[in-house]
C-alpha cells in the first residue's frame, strides 16, 4: 500500500520498527512531527474518519468524497490515511467486490436522489421568489407583453399599445377564434408583435397562459 503522507513520532531508528511504513500516527502536543514526505498537519487538511477494529473501507463513508478528498481509518494499530483516487488505485479488489459494489451503488443512488430534491427545492423557492416579485408589481426575468418597464428599471407599468392588443386577443379567444385564427386577425389589422414580427399561433398560446 503506497502511503502519500506519514506522520511519525520519535527517532528516524524506532519510527520503522514501531509502525508500519502504511500506518499514519497523529503527533500529539509537543511532539516532534518526522515525516518522509512535505508535512500537512491534521488541522490544515481535515477529513473524513471512522473507527474500526481493523482496516476496512465502508463505501457508505468513501463513496461521498471526491477523488481528491482524503479519509482515515482509525486502528488499533494506527491510523491509515487516503484519498479516494489512491484508495481505487491501491485497491482494486475491494472496490470490485460485491459487497463494497452493492453498496456504493445504493450510496450513489442516495447522493443523486438528494441532489435532485435539493434542485427541486431550488426550482420551488425560485418560482415563489418570483411571483412574489409579480405580485409586488416588480420585473421578474423578462419584461411581460402588456408592460413596461418604469424608469425605476424595477417597477413594471402597463403599456398602453401591448394592452389594446391583448384585450383584442381575449376578445377573440371568447368568440371562439383558434389560436392560428387570432394571429392571422391580428396580422391583417397590422398590429405586430413586441418584436415587429407577425404573429404566430405559438405566441398567441403562450400569452394567454401567462398574460
Amino acid at each position: 500500500m503506497r502511503q502519500q503522507r506519514s506522520f511519525c513520532r520519535g527517532t528516524e531508528e524506532n519510527r520503522a520498527d514501531q509502525h508500519p511504513p502504511s500506518v499514519v500516527q497523529p503527533p500529539s502536543p509537543g511532539d516532534t512531527i518526522r515525516a518522509t514526505h512535505p508535512v500537512v498537519s491534521f488541522a490544515e487538511e481535515p477529513c473524513v474518519s471512522y473507527q474500526f477494529s481493523r482496516l476496512c473501507f465502508k463505501a457508505s463513508v468513501i463513496e461521498r468524497l471526491g477523488d481528491d478528498e482524503p479519509f482515515q481509518v482509525i486502528t488499533p494499530v494506527g491510523t491509515f490515511r487516503f484519498t479516494k483516487g489512491e484508495f481505487y488505485r491501491d485497491f482494486p479488489n475491494v472496490v470490485a467486490s460485491c459487497s463494497y459494489r452493492d453498496t456504493a451503488m445504493l450510496m450513489r443512488r442516495i447522493v443523486d436522489a438528494f441532489g435532485e430534491y435539493e434542485r427541486l427545492v431550488i426550482r420551488a423557492r425560485t418560482r415563489h421568489a418570483l411571483k412574489a416579485k409579480r405580485a409586488q408589481g416588480l420585473r421578474a426575468g423578462n419584461v411581460p407583453f402588456g408592460f413596461s418597464l418604469a424608469e425605476d428599471r424595477k417597477a413594471l407599468v402597463a403599456n398602453p399599445e401591448e394592452q389594446q392588443t391583448l384585450a383584442e386577443i381575449r376578445r377573440l379567444r371568447q368568440e371562439g377564434c383558434s389560436m392560428p385564427q387570432i394571429a392571422a386577425r391580428l396580422n391583417d389589422q397590422g398590429l405586430a408583435t413586441r418584436s415587429g414580427s407577425d404573429w404566430r399561433f405559438e405566441y398567441i398560446r403562450r400569452l394567454l397562459r401567462t398574460a
